[in-house]
Order: C-alpha cells, then sequence, then structure tokens
C-alpha cells in the first residue's frame, strides 16, 4: 500500500477520520523536537490549513493508501524554518515514504542551495513530491525544482474538473488545475477551501496516488502520464495570465554582464569567477542568479539557462521575468558577445566584464571589487 505524507501545519485526525473513508488509512501525526521527530496528538477543535489539504486529497482519492501527517508550520504566521522540512524529508525516506504533498515553500534564494541538496536525494530515493507555487506569483522552493511537481490553481473556462500540464515553462510550474471551493464545518469550527495553489496540490497528489497503484514509480514516468491526460489548448490563456505580467517595465536590480567566448578565455575560468562573485556576494547577504545563453540550468550554481524553455519571448522579456519573479538582490548575465547589443542599448547593464578578464588569480578581488561598485561599500 502506498504511504503518503501530508507536510503541513497539524492535521485534526479526528476529522478526517469522521469522512469515514475506507480507502485512507491514518498512521499517525508527528513533529521535530530536539533535531528528530516524534508523534503528537493533534487538536480536535480545528480546520487547519492541512486538514483542509488532507481534506481535499480524500475527497479525491481513489486508491487505498497510508496517510501520515507532519507538523512542521506553526506560530503566529504558520511559518517553518527550513531545517524542519529537511528533517521532515529524512523522516520520510527514513520511513518509506513513498507520496509527499507540500501545500509549503520558500521563495528565500538563501534557502534554496541546502532544500535542492534535499531533493534531489529524495528523488534517487524515488520518492515523489507535489508542491504547491507562491500565490505572490514568484518562484518557490522545492516546487521549482525538476524532482518536484509544482502545482498551481486556475479559474479557467471549461477545463472542469481536468488539468493543464506543461514543461518547461519560464514560471516552472508543471500543472495547472481547478479547485472546487467549499465550506466545511465541523463542531463549531468552518474552514473554506477556495481555488488556490495550497489546495489544488493535494487534487494531483490524488491523481499521483492512482497513478503509483498502477505501478508507476519515477518522475519521469510520472510526468510522461500527466502529460497523456492532462487537456490541451489552454497554453495562450495561461501564457497571459501567468507569464505576460511579469514581462513588463525595467530591471530593477543591478545586472553584471559577462561575455564568454572572448579570445583567450577560459570556460572553466569563467565559471569559477561567477561562483566567486555568488560567494562574496551571498557572504554579505546579496541573492544573486546567473542567467546563461549557454550553460546548462544548475539550482546548485544558481545558474539558468534563457534558452531551455518553450516560451517565445525576446530575451530582454525573459532576463525581465526572472528579474520579477525570483526577486534577487542581483543577477549576472552570461551571454555570447552577439547577443548583448540588446542588453547594453536599452541601459540594463550595470557592469560588463569581458571573459579574458576572469581569470583565477584574482577572482576575489575582482568580485570584491564588483561588490564594493554595486553596493557603494
Amino acid at each position: 500500500m502506498i504511504k503518503v505524507a501530508f507536510i503541513d501545519d497539524q492535521v485534526n485526525e479526528e476529522y478526517i477520520r469522521s469522512l469515514d473513508n475506507k480507502k485512507v488509512k491514518i498512521r499517525g501525526s508527528f513533529q521535530p523536537e530536539d533535531g528528530r521527530m516524534v508523534p503528537f496528538t493533534p487538536d480536535t477543535g480545528l480546520l487547519s490549513h492541512g486538514t483542509l489539504c488532507s481534506y481535499v486529497f480524500c475527497s479525491r482519492l481513489t486508491v487505498s493508501c497510508e496517510v501520515y501527517f507532519i507538523r512542521i508550520l506553526g506560530g503566529e504566521r504558520n511559518s517553518a524554518d527550513p531545517q524542519s522540512l529537511l528533517l521532515a524529508l529524512d523522516w520520510c525516506a527514513e520511513n518509506g515514504i513513498g507520496l509527499i504533498n507540500m501545500s509549503l515553500g520558500t521563495a528565500q534564494l538563501k534557502d534554496m542551495n541546502d532544500l535542492y541538496g534535499k531533493i534531489e536525494e529524495m528523488n534517487r530515493k524515488q520518492v515523489i513530491m507535489v508542491a504547491a507555487c507562491s500565490n505572490r506569483r514568484e518562484m518557490t522552493y522545492p516546487a521549482a525544482f525538476d524532482s518536484v511537481i509544482s502545482v498551481i490553481s486556475s479559474k479557467i473556462e471549461g477545463l472542469g474538473e481536468g488539468f493543464v500540464y506543461q514543461a518547461h515553462s519560464l514560471n516552472h510550474v508543471d500543472v495547472i488545475c481547478p479547485v472546487r471551493e467549499e465550506i466545511l464545518e465541523y463542531q463549531d469550527c468552518k474552514g473554506i477551501i477556495y481555488n488556490s495553489n495550497s489546495f489544488a496540490a493535494p487534487v494531483i497528489t490524488a491523481v499521483l496516488c492512482g497513478y503509483m497503484q498502477e505501478g508507476l514509480v519515477t518522475i519521469e514516468e510520472i510526468r510522461r502520464r500527466l502529460s497523456r491526460e492532462a487537456a490541451g489548448g489552454y497554453e495562450e490563456k495561461i501564457h497571459n495570465c501567468e507569464i505576460l505580467p511579469l514581462v513588463r517595465g525595467k530591471i530593477e536590480v543591478p545586472v553584471i554582464g559577462i561575455v564568454h567566448g572572448m579570445e583567450g578565455a577560459d570556460d572553466r575560468q569563467e565559471e569559477a569567477f561567477i561562483d566567486k562573485i555568488l560567494q562574496v556576494f551571498g557572504k554579505e547577504e546579496y541573492e544573486g542568479i546567473c542567467i546563461s545563453d549557454t550553460a546548462g540550468t544548475d539550482w546548485n550554481k544558481r545558474t539558468l539557462n534563457l534558452h531551455e524553455y518553450v516560451e517565445k519571448l525576446p530575451l530582454r522579456s525573459r532576463l525581465l521575468f526572472f528579474c520579477r519573479y525570483m526577486n534577487p538582490d542581483y543577477m549576472i548575465l552570461h551571454m555570447d558577445k552577439g547577443m548583448l547589443p540588446e542588453y547594453i542599448d536599452s541601459g540594463d547593464i550595470d557592469i560588463m566584464i569581458e571573459s579574458n578578464e576572469t581569470g583565477s588569480a584574482g577572482a576575489d578581488a575582482r568580485a570584491r571589487e564588483l561588490l564594493k561598485t554595486l553596493t557603494g561599500g
């Protein structure tokens, strides 16, 4: 039987049991305590965020499964520190969880690297993960990673109970689906399920549970099946709604242009220099990203390739999108000399460096000089 975990806030187990879904076997609630996961007894007098997400999942489930509830969200803002999520993911791997729903995430670049490493580790263990994207139209981790099925909600007319699947989109969203709005009541509590990303994620988690029951076990198999079963013909509507609003206006963060392919340049030195910039700036709590026209997308190196996406947008529009969608403090634009006039003419680049100036011997000093120039420090 498939083991499913919900990483969220606490779930009212009593309410979920009252739904009398014979397919759901509840195996308990757990939370971090002193660096380990321990069982706890959840409150029965609430319809929390996690409870509502679990209801959405149970109401759409078509196969039997075991369900585990993991609370990491809490406090006045119902938030969690990144270490709690890493601990919860470790616990899932150690306890044979095959499918995880995360209606949560972070948009902070500083949290990205540690989380990416853990997600890749989970993927190697063939744990399927579903995550909701932020409702604020911003890059969300772990949803953005390739080893996670990322989900947003939508009010696309005519979609009904179906969903749309998109591959290689600029916003790193995989699945778009509508959510039926409902009002739930239990004892003296009332909960509202509305058409939001948090509640779209468990809709798709229920779908994937059915796929896994049929024997699909890898993220590649899951993606192929989603692609086959998705509704078509909505690409333009999604593009107009989710992408175009973020490609208007000006680039409002400093941009460092690095021209590659110059005579005497070394690709490895270019890469090392970009890493050094990210490190030096990061130590001063300036978080950046690198947009490249040659290097492949590599989350560990905070590098995204401009040409790996399906949207037919001018390169400057893609750059503007990432500026708005990822909210970096600065950007590195790593491009061939022939591609740069478009950016130079628009005044988008604040500092230009040719690749034959990126020698490893002075990389640290050069990066510190850039930091001082851009921050005035």
